[in-house]
């Protein structure tokens, strides 16, 4: 990541990440499959 985000700010730092793999991983998927149509 770009920006360093203080840990102080996410005490449950994994849901945060868990969050934005989730995240990554469908936009990737979507535009996947929109341009293999």
């Amino acid at each position: 990541m770009v920006m360093e985000i203080p840990l102080s700010l996410y005490p449950e730092s994994w849901q945060a990440w868990a969050a934005g793999s989730i995240y990554i991983i469908l936009l990737v998927l979507g535009t996947w499959f929109f341009y293999r149509r």
